[in-house]
């Protein structure tokens, strides 16, 4: 059972895959020094173009540790149909730039020193979310899917950073 405004996550364990599928785009910030909190949603914009009628995008946020394991903080995925909250389809001309806006759920979470921030980008994340066909209607009903060329043209990401709390507060 999920308490009103929380919404699970599919954390797990990831793989240290940073760059080596040619379907994922993976952006890493430096290694944080110290202990790094973010607390509140977290705001992904994407610059984005397909080839196709309907594709989906997706973004994954994960902390990579300094071992090099990942644990994944949250994900989302958005349709160029059902972009950015959209309550009805909307139409996309192929190859045309569109932007698409994913607005994480808040989170408080905790980076530690010596990890690093991770944007992995594609258009499948797979078991979290069923693949798109890469066609316009309704994803269930599509019986042959076609591959997408996909393109980033360009993002942002706006992340809530708040100071850390001392280990031991001052007495008073």
């Amino acid at each position: 059972m999920v308490e009103a405004g929380l919404v699970p996550t599919a954390s797990a364990e990831q793989k240290n895959d940073l760059c080596s599928r040619p379907d994922v785009l993976s952006f890493a910030s430096a290694p944080f020094t110290g202990e790094i909190r973010i607390s509140g949603g977290i705001r992904i914009r994407l610059l984005v173009s397909s080839d196709a009628a309907d594709t989906a995008f997706t973004v994954k946020l994960s902390e990579e540790f300094a071992g090099g394991k990942a644990i994944e903080i949250r994900d989302d995925i958005s349709t160029l149909s059902l972009r950015n909250g959209a309550a009805k389809r909307l139409a996309y001309k192929q190859n045309e730039q569109t932007e698409i806006v994913f607005d994480l759920p808040p989170i408080d979470w905790q980076l530690q020193p010596g990890s690093r921030l991770r944007l992995d980008i594609s258009s499948s994340n797979f078991p979290a979310f069923n693949a798109h066909p890469n066609k316009a209607g309704l994803w269930s009903t599509i019986a042959d899917p076609v591959i997408a060329r996909q393109t980033l043209h360009q993002g942002a990401m706006a992340i809530p950073i708040v100071p850390s709390r001392p280990a031991n507060p001052p007495a008073e």
